[in-house]
């Protein structure tokens, strides 16, 4: 794929993430990747937490991790929102792109700037280092801003870090990636005054 072309742009279609994706067999570019992507991220996100509920025989006894609302609602809304709302988002980007190619909006002066845009927003949406990056960043805040809970037994209490670690990733990798539309809208923008 050529990452400047804009008729094969994609926003969230690469980078490190889906590489593994791909490697773990969730991604497989084909209609039914969003029910795996989803189904993948609500068990890595809520599993840890209901075995522990189960290992430490509390489900039955109406512990009060079952009255937390904020622990189910990031893992079983927060998140699966979040990984649509890409799908969505990346359907929504290509259009925009193709029709900004196809309106004439990016005239033949400015369309190597343009292209470069896409390159350059292609470099950054595929970096590794980026992505480590983010990854650190939320580690960072899960250690200095942890999910609050009133339970007190640590097992449960570190059971819910992995909901609010992967709503914290998800969330910065998409606010990054709304970032990277905005790069890319930039040489557009400038292209379609210049126009007037």
């Amino acid at each position: 794929m050529d990452t400047a072309d804009p008729q094969t742009y994609s926003i969230t279609g690469a980078g490190p993430l889906r590489m593994v994706q791909r490697a773990l067999r969730i991604t497989r570019d084909g209609q039914h990747d969003i029910v795996r992507k989803v189904g993948a991220t609500v068990a890595l996100a809520y599993l840890p937490f209901v075995a522990v509920l189960i290992a430490s025989g509390r489900v039955m006894t109406g512990c009060p991790s079952l009255d937390e609302l904020t622990t189910h609602v990031r893992a079983l809304v927060a998140l699966p929102i979040l990984v649509v709302a890409e799908g969505v988002i990346e359907k929504r980007a290509q259009e925009a792109g193709h029709y900004l190619h196809a309106s004439g909006l990016v005239t033949a002066e400015r369309a190597n700037a343009h292209r470069a845009a896409i390159a350059s927003t292609g470099r950054l949406r595929d970096s590794s280092v980026i992505e480590i990056v983010l990854l650190l960043g939320t580690l960072v805040s899960v250690i200095a801003w942890p999910g609050f809970t009133r339970e007190s037994a640590p097992a449960l209490r570190w059971s819910i870090v992995p909901a609010l670690f992967l709503y914290r990733f998800f969330l910065l990798r998409f606010l990054w990636r709304w970032g990277l539309w905005a790069l890319y809208l930039g040489p557009t923008e400038c292209a379609s005054k210049e126009s007037r």
